[in-house]
């Protein structure tokens, strides 16, 4: 058994000591990236902004529509003449013209909720962009030194980080 351990013990060390260093273990410093401009920076949130906004419209407008609907079932089960005429309109003007806020009101809020779909679209796409521009500070640079070593009972791994100043 102990020579199980032996094996584990150089197979581990083999492995760290052959290992190629990250790409961030690198003493190359990576290449500078630049801020995003504020258009990118800014522009996200007002596009959030302006989408919630727009939503909240759309979803003012088709309430509203609802309460529009409502209107004309009730008016029409209240003794109210919902007849349709041969052009498919309402015979009775009243029921007509419950029927065209119905209408209204629908389009109204699927403009709105369109909008605010496409505000939403440019404020995700903002948000990509700005993820290829330079965040926060810079890489702290340090050189850890891994190892690996027979111990009393199993092995032992660890790490050493030495930051520079």
């Amino acid at each position: 058994m102990p020579s199980d351990r032996r094996l584990v013990a150089i197979a581990c060390v083999a492995t760290v000591a052959c290992a190629a260093p990250a790409r961030a273990q690198t003493s190359a410093a990576p290449p500078a990236r630049e801020r995003a401009p504020a258009l990118v920076k800014w522009g996200k949130w007002g596009a959030s902004v302006v989408f919630v906004g727009l939503t909240a419209q759309g979803i003012s407008r088709h309430d509203a529509a609802d309460a529009a609907y409502r209107r004309l079932t009730g008016y029409c089960r209240t003794g109210g003449s919902c007849v349709l005429g041969p052009d498919g309109t309402y015979a009775d003007p009243r029921s007509e013209a419950f029927y065209q806020d119905v209408a209204s009101g629908d389009r109204a809020a699927r403009a709105w909720l369109i909008a605010g779909q496409a505000a939403l679209v440019g404020a995700v796409a903002l948000f990509i962009v700005e993820l290829s521009y330079e965040h926060g500070p810079g890489n702290i640079p340090y050189e850890p030194q891994a190892y690996v070593a027979p111990g009393r009972g199993g092995v032992l791994v660890g790490m050493r980080v030495s930051l520079r100043r």
